[in-house]
């Protein structure tokens, strides 16, 4: 890159994983000359895998989908929820109808206090939010900021304290079909070595009454 392609060059060198190698790799950039040097570099790779596990040291997250119901009568010591909800645990392959109500929880574990985290629950194809609009969210001892975005919704928070807390928000199954939700992503916005995925999830939507 010199004087003559500047406002050209595309700032890409794309090496094919058959000239990495494996073990520790490096990266030198050079200057020749006066100037300044400014560069970035990131990493960014994908998994063929089916059933993502979760990941995480220090900062872990867990999620879980709830089918929530108002039968006529409530069952004996069934959960449910503060509008009345009745709820149940969705499993991994269990088969939903089009226009069920579902819970999402985020259940997130630090062992220390973390400032300006973010986390992006994936939505699975099929599904969408209940909440039309974003905003703050507050419950748990946590003030969050809430973003439904096109393929997700995210969680921002400027303080999240060591221990256990809790997100939770609402969506509708809609659209039939088989659907995998790949796994929610947490990490610090300016510490990007502070990072946890969740399990993957799946399970299938069916048209009217199951």
């Amino acid at each position: 890159m010199d004087a003559e392609n500047a406002l050209l060059f595309d700032n890409r060198l794309v090496i094919p994983a058959s000239g990495l190698g494996h073990g520790a790799q490096s990266i030198s950039l050079t200057r020749e000359g006066r100037g300044n040097l400014y560069y970035t570099a990131y990493l960014r790779y994908f998994t063929l895998e089916e059933g993502i596990q979760s990941a995480g040291k220090d900062l872990r997250v867990r999620r879980r989908y709830f089918r929530l119901t108002q039968p006529a009568e409530v069952p004996k010591g069934a959960p449910t929820t503060k509008d009345g909800y009745v709820r149940t645990l969705v499993r991994a392959g269990d088969r939903l109808a089009s226009g069920d109500l579902l819970e999402v929880e985020l259940h997130i574990e630090n062992k220390f206090g973390y400032e300006y985290l973010v986390f992006e629950d994936m939505k699975p194809a099929g599904c969408e939010p209940v909440d039309l609009r974003s905003g703050a969210r507050y419950g748990d001892d946590l003030c969050s900021n809430m973003e439904l975005r096109d393929e997700k919704v995210a969680f921002f928070m400027t303080w999240l304290p060591a221990g256990r807390r809790l997100l939770t928000y609402r969506m509708r199954a809609e659209i039939p079909g088989t659907f995998h939700a790949l796994p929610v992503s947490g990490y610090a916005m300016y510490a990007p070595e502070v990072r946890c995925l969740s399990d993957e999830g799946n399970f299938g939507i069916e048209d009217g009454e199951r």
